[in-house]
């Protein structure tokens, strides 16, 4: 069914892609293994960071904007994903690019260390 040219280039992609995502797998449990159970701990226990509030803040608004366990509904019941909406719904100058701005931010940046 399958030209042989096409059948060639596909199978050395798939086997180099196979190939990327085992050495993947590979580092990420290396990473995994070496880490200290107290290295663990402290990476998911960062009560002592200074920017722990602006970590929970981050949370709460991409939570809130972008919930990953509510459907539609669930969300029009938050009044903060309400409030959010609105703020992108308004015709204030400004108001949709800074909140969009922050929100984008919010995304790329990296969470807690």
């Amino acid at each position: 069914d399958m030209w042989p040219s096409m059948r060639k280039v596909l199978g050395t992609v798939v086997d180099l892609l196979v190939d990327d995502v085992e050495q993947e797998i590979g580092r990420s449990v290396d990473k995994f293994e070496f880490a200290t159970p107290q290295h663990r701990e402290q990476r998911l226990d960062n009560k002592h960071c200074v920017l722990q509030p602006l970590y929970r803040f981050r949370a709460f608004v991409l939570y809130h904007f972008l919930p990953h366990d509510k459907k539609l509904f669930g969300r029009i019941r938050d009044p903060w994903y309400l409030l959010m909406q609105l703020m992108t719904i308004l015709p204030i100058h400004g108001l949709r690019i800074v909140f969009f701005s922050i929100v984008l931010l919010m995304l790329t940046l990296p969470g807690p260390p």
